[in-house]
């Protein structure tokens, strides 16, 4: 069994937390993120911590204090023509299976161990087992999106999210609001320096793929009102980072 790959960290109160542009967010799926939320709660309290640590030890909090099994195997045999199978949970058994062909893909894996996680935190009345391929076309679209949301939220607290961007918007002279703003109008400056600087500092902090710390911006609204970017610029941004990450030929 892996153990974490990185040495967890301690999330620090913000001292600019008292911002006048104070960001309140508010996330799309209330009943999932809060799901996610009372877990880690449950987690913190049986190792007796106080505050979050980063990255999210997840293998450990699967194999400790939730009580569950975690294994890498190979699940080639779960196949069925839809692509491929990346992870697998046995409700009875407790148990979450990861594909052994992303066991060395370390945000892959631990997105696809939380989304498992979701599985077996919301949807214990719905089946015995799950089986996710790789074109998320296992049972059907709204169990899947809400495994995703649920991976989404635990790997990524909403307040630790919130602490961290305005940290890592500081300290390019910008506050947490004006840069969204900017993003929102699609200006290149503020544009340059989410996709450049803060989204890869999201990312290593949270230990998640960019695509993964980039969705929150969706899920999550400011005030409950309006999402944090728009989803039209959000495709975009998603777009050209995938072309941007494409080898060239």
């Amino acid at each position: 069994m892996r153990s974490d790959q990185r040495q967890s960290e301690d999330a620090q109160p913000d001292s600019k937390a008292t911002n006048p542009q104070r960001l309140v967010l508010v996330p799309l799926m209330r009943r999932v993120e809060n799901t996610a939320w009372k877990l880690i709660l449950r987690c913190l309290a049986a190792e007796n911590r106080s505050s979050l640590c980063l990255p999210i030890p997840i293998e450990r909090w699967i194999e400790g204090p939730l009580g569950l099994r975690l294994e890498i195997a190979d699940l080639r045999h779960l196949e069925t023509g839809a692509g491929e199978v990346l992870g697998a949970t046995l409700m009875a058994e407790k148990s979450i299976r990861i594909s052994d062909r992303i066991a060395d893909q370390e945000n892959r894996f631990r997105f696809t161990v939380a989304h498992e996680l979701g599985h077996l935190t919301l949807h214990t009345h719905l089946s015995g087992r799950f089986r996710d391929s790789s074109d998320g076309d296992f049972l059907s679209a709204k169990f899947e999106r809400e495994a995703d949301r649920f991976a989404a939220a635990f790997l990524i607290p909403e307040n630790a999210f919130r602490q961290e961007l305005v940290r890592f918007c500081g300290e390019h002279g910008q506050s947490a609001t004006d840069l969204l703003a900017s993003v929102s109008r699609e200006e290149a400056p503020g544009t340059r320096i989410l996709t450049e600087q803060v989204l890869p500092r999201l990312s290593r902090r949270f230990g998640v793929a960019q695509t993964t710390a980039l969705g929150r911006f969706r899920d999550l609204q400011i005030d409950g009102t309006r999402p944090m970017i728009p989803y039209r610029v959000i495709s975009r941004l998603q777009i050209s980072g995938a072309s941007r990450r494409q080898p060239p030929r």
